[in-house]
């Protein structure tokens, strides 16, 4: 005979025997004559049923009277049977029914709140240390991608001024960065960079400057100026004084002087003027060329005049010969 008083549930063969539904003690299902059924347990065939049972692993009922246990559900762990559902706490989550502990969250992952059934990838330029806090940015100068429980420093020669970085930057040729927190710097006058990723600019060599801010490379100082201050432009060499390219003074001329006779020079900036061959000659000061000797006279001394022989038939000629000599110098 199943009898219900109120909300009170009882079994048995008649109202003298009511049998009181309780939690067991020691593991152990027992009979108690009452007129109320504690919650955790249930009437498990409530066709001439005579005894509770718990609820399984995983299941609860808060209420006295009951015929059936619900489902823990998902985001929830039941550990005491005649409890609600706690729902999981942060840093842990629960993906499954019938569960009695939640699952801690993985390294790099977080839950933003309590009850859910996945936990959260922490996301770039953030780090999750510990799972039950929200992610936290990265600090200038760091970085990090998804899942990180720690930011990484910027390489050197590179940067990030900013909070939450997912990446550092590349400090571009013609600056420098020194700081990895700080932006990019141009390179200051007397120094250039031609290289990404640099944390120093280098100085110009001598002979050469830069007059701006932010070179890529030095220029060379030109010809006919002198660069002595890396960081100034190149100054015009003075009067009497000249340079080539690439220096740090200028030179002091020399005196230009006309070749003298007997001598030539046919090329610009020579120093030295060329002696007439023989069979040639100049009897002039400042001669670009030496002049043959002609026919018919004779040249021994290359400053002079040709001389005239008797007779000649050569020309370029340092001696005078006879027709018929062996050794004579000259062109017919």
């Amino acid at each position: 005979v199943i009898q219900k008083h109120a909300s009170a549930l009882y079994f048995g063969a008649d109202n003298n025997r009511q049998i009181k539904c309780t939690r067991p003690r020691d593991g152990n299902l027992y009979e108690e004559y009452s007129t109320e059924q504690n919650s955790g347990t249930i009437n498990f065939d409530l066709a001439g049923a005579w005894r509770c049972t718990n609820c399984s692993e995983g299941y609860y009922t808060t209420k006295t009277g009951s015929s059936y246990c619900d489902v823990c559900p998902r985001g929830h762990k039941c550990t005491d049977a005649s409890v609600a559902p706690v729902a999981c706490p942060l840093g842990t989550y629960n993906d499954l029914l019938e569960q009695v502990e939640c699952v801690p969250c993985a390294a790099g992952d977080y839950t933003p709140r309590d009850g859910l059934t996945s936990c959260e990838v922490c996301p770039a330029g953030h780090y999750c240390l510990d799972p039950a806090e929200q992610p936290k940015q990265c600090q200038p100068g760091t970085f990090s991608l998804t899942k990180q429980t720690t930011c990484t420093p910027c390489t050197a020669g590179s940067y990030t001024t900013q909070n939450g970085s997912s990446f550092c930057h590349i400090c571009p040729a013609a600056h420098y960065c020194s700081d990895p927190t700080k932006a990019a710097i141009p390179c200051p006058l007397g120094t250039a960079n031609n290289q990404h990723g640099q944390t120093e600019c280098a100085p110009c060599e001598a002979g050469k400057f830069s007059a701006e801010s932010g070179a890529a490379v030095c220029d060379v100082c030109p010809a006919g100026s002198y660069c002595q201050d890396a960081a100034v432009r190149q100054k015009l060499c003075r009067t009497g004084t000249y340079s080539g390219s690439g220096q740090t003074i200028c030179t002091d001329s020399a005196p230009q002087e006309l070749c003298p006779a007997g001598t030539a020079n046919d090329k610009l900036g020579k120093v030295t003027c060329d002696i007439c061959p023989p069979g040639s000659y100049t009897d002039f000061t400042g001669a670009a060329y030496c002049t043959l000797c002609p026919a018919g006279q004779i040249c021994p001394n290359p400053a002079e005049s040709p001389t005239d022989c008797p007779i000649s038939p050569f020309r370029g000629a340092t001696v005078c010969v006879g027709p018929d000599a062996a050794n004579t110098i000259g062109k017919k």
